[in-house]
């Protein structure tokens, strides 16, 4: 699993409702931001690409994803430096670590009791 089910359960308080909504948004903000990013480096806009990935940041701390994290940090980094030589290798590969959280998250969900 690429995040830690209970740091999830702990920002929603224990309730199993509410972590199975959050991770719906999480995967419409996941797709929404990475699609930002990806257009923000197609664009060379340093600035958009900061955006898009700082916004994802939190949610990924939250949750635990450390090397969604991770991936992300490197971009912002990227983005903050103006060098945007290495984004689309990172991108790729941000974009596989979303993929596998969000089949994560319906995998719990499949699991979680209603």
């Amino acid at each position: 699993m690429q995040f830690d089910y209970n740091r999830l359960l702990t920002a929603t308080d224990g309730d199993e409702d509410l972590a199975k909504e959050l991770m719906m948004i999480l995967e419409t903000q996941f797709v929404d931001q990475l699609t930002n990013a990806e257009r923000a480096v197609a664009e060379g806009d340093c600035r958009q690409l900061h955006l898009a990935i700082h916004t994802l940041r939190a949610p990924l701390a939250t949750i635990g994803a450390t090397p969604a994290l991770e991936l992300a940090q490197a971009l912002e980094a990227l983005a903050n430096s103006s060098d945007l030589l290495n984004a689309h290798t990172l991108l790729g590969k941000l974009r596989k670590e979303l993929e596998q959280l969000t089949a994560d998250f319906v995998t719990i969900r499949g699991v979680m009791t209603t």
